[in-house]
């Protein structure tokens, strides 16, 4: 694990050349960019920039033949208004992504937690998975076991 000690800027000059090079130093076969609107300066609601961010991303991981997931808040929850359709800022984030997947909670549980994944652009659908909190181990354990198979 290899945690980039000061903020990338995708934007800037070079921005993509540091990306690359940190991955290529790390020899990473997977990389998190973790959150989105830490690593640009790019207006979030402007289809064009964002998506030229997030095409740089993969084009960089492309060529390295790495895979990226791409950490991006949501909104804030709304009456009538389903998780999937909380992704913030311009809809050509969420075009871009060949799976998106979101981690939110169950009710006002503290510690159970819903996986569901919203956009699979290759592959069947995934049903929901349901995870809680183990305090001990400091990590999510699947519930409902059911809930893991399509």
């Amino acid at each position: 694990m290899l945690l980039h000690k000061s903020r990338l800027n995708l934007c800037e000059h070079g921005g993509m050349a540091q990306l690359a090079k940190t991955i290529e130093e790390a020899q990473a076969e997977v990389v998190f960019i973790d959150s989105l609107s830490n690593t640009h300066t790019a207006q979030e609601n402007d289809n064009t920039e964002m998506r030229r961010v997030v095409d740089a991303v993969g084009h960089v991981c492309a060529n390295l033949g790495v895979t990226a997931g791409i950490v991006h808040h949501w909104g804030k929850p709304q009456q009538g208004r389903q998780n999937e359709d909380r992704t913030r800022g311009a809809s050509s984030i969420r075009d871009a992504v060949w799976t998106e997947i979101g981690f939110s909670r169950v009710g006002r549980e503290e510690t159970k937690r819903k996986l569901e994944f919203f956009k699979i652009r290759s592959g069947p659908a995934i049903k929901p998975v349901y995870v809680d909190l183990d305090p001990l181990r400091g990590i999510y354990v699947v519930t409902a076991e059911e809930s893991v198979c399509p």
